[in-house]
């Protein structure tokens, strides 16, 4: 009787013990799904959006910036930097800064030499030679803490098998005084190139755009056929590559150059469409993936037929752009970035008085909108009205007003697409802009 007893007490220490284990799993399930439902209301409640306020469509609410930003067309006319530069590099196709000073390289056909360029003078004082290497078309030069890589990669026929990237250590480079310097190879093709014919200008596999990051170089496509571009990525390391497309951005216009801030947050293409020169700044990203950001393109409509072929950055906020020789000698602008990429007190930026008083009128039939422009500085308007693209689908710079009259357009709506535009009113050197919305 006495074994039966002891036989009952374990029997019924195991089943308090199965049920207090039962009971410890099913906490651990509440708490789960607590923890699951709490993060995911956490993450419903976080707003999404534009978090630049120079954006049209700013959100102040947005915590997380989704690339989604669109901005006004804005044009600029860059202070020459250097007015002209030796003639040895009238085909100027890159720039670097380093040791103090500006590097540059010559396009194809140019001798296999990189050439420091005084800065005040903008004549060669360096010269580098890369031994055992060929210029056959370079384009692009860039560099990390301890190389220089440039870019013999241009293929504007399209056939080229023999694509390439010169890589050269910074130690071998003297302070003064020329040399001459050994070189790695970084060899590579692209995945997504099978026709290799004789196509000049009519394919999307040339590149003029290079910059480093994070133990890896990023190529941007100058694609002829859409005029968009593509990312692609390469090791640093010397070898045999063949690269995918990461992602692509429809960039409007041919890339010519590349350059990425010293701290690697803001990256600037620089290019050209229709004959005129821009730059986009990518800012606002998501580590390398560049095109997440924000998108924002600068057009130099003061550069026309000016061809602008590189970019490289001084600080984190200036950057100088070269032009090779064309009906202007080789020079160099400059420009500061940071009057649209700084980040701006919503206070400051809202809240300063318009120079003149602008509003669009929708009415009940949506066939036209009316703009009504009041308190004018002058007599002279000029309106002007532009896609989400940047490009001008209306022009009016006719209109003579008197100051003290209120001026009425009406905008037949009929003649649009559905879309969202940006309505640029512009009185004395002063301007307003206004999106019109048709839906």
């Amino acid at each position: 009787m006495k074994f039966i007893r002891v036989k009952i007490k374990v029997l019924e220490c195991r089943s308090d013990f199965r049920l207090v284990y039962q009971l410890f799993m099913l906490i651990k399930k509440i708490f789960i799904i607590v923890v699951l439902l709490v993060s995911s209301l956490n993450g419903y409640t976080q707003i999404i959006g534009c978090t630049d306020p120079h954006a049209i469509n700013f959100r102040s609410d947005a915590v997380e910036n989704d690339g989604s930003c669109l901005y006004g067309p804005t044009n600029y006319s860059p202070p020459l930097y250097i007015r002209k530069l030796d003639d040895k590099v009238s085909e100027t196709s890159g720039l670097v800064f380093f040791k103090g000073g500006l590097w540059t390289i010559n396009d194809s056909g140019g001798e296999a030499e990189i050439y420091k360029i005084d800065t005040i003078t903008g004549k060669v004082i360096q010269t580098i030679i890369l031994k055992n290497t060929s210029n056959k078309d370079w384009e692009d030069i860039t560099q990390d803490s301890s190389f220089l890589y440039i870019g013999d990669f241009g293929n504007k026929a399209g056939n080229r098998k023999d694509l390439c990237i010169y890589k050269v250590s910074k130690r071998q480079i003297p302070e003064k005084g020329n040399a001459t310097v050994k070189t790695e190879v970084i060899y590579f093709t692209y995945i997504d190139q099978r026709n290799y014919k004789f196509n000049p200008y009519h394919h999307n596999f040339d590149c003029e755009a290079l910059v480093c990051k994070d133990d890896s170089l990023f190529l941007f496509t100058k694609n002829w056929e859409d005029n968009a571009t593509k990312v692609y990525t390469l090791p640093i390391m010397p070898g045999v590559y063949e690269i995918s497309p990461r992602n692509s951005y429809n960039v409007k216009g041919l890339i010519t150059g590349a350059g990425l801030s010293p701290d690697g947050k803001h990256l600037t293409l620089v290019g050209c469409s229709d004959f005129q020169s821009f730059i986009t700044i990518l800012f606002g990203y998501k580590t390398n993936d560049f095109f997440s950001g924000n998108k924002r393109r600068i057009d130099f409509p003061g550069l026309l037929v000016t061809k602008t072929e590189s970019v490289a950055y001084t600080d984190n906020e200036n950057i100088l752009i070269s032009t090779e020789q064309s009906s202007v000698p080789q020079c160099i602008f400059r420009v500061n970035t940071g009057r649209w990429t700084s980040p701006v007190r919503s206070d400051l930026a809202y809240d300063l008085p318009d120079p003149f008083k602008v509003k669009v009128l929708y009415p009940l039939k949506n066939e036209k909108a009316s703009l009504l422009v009041s308190d004018l500085p002058d007599s002279c308007l000029v309106i002007d009205i532009f896609n989400t693209d940047g490009e001008k689908v209306y022009n009016d710079d006719t209109v003579f007003v008197s100051p003290q009259q209120t001026y009425s357009l009406n905008i037949l709506t009929q003649d649009f697409t559905h879309g969202t535009y940006f309505i640029k009113v512009t009185s004395a050197d002063q301007f307003i802009l206004k999106k019109l919305i048709i839906e």
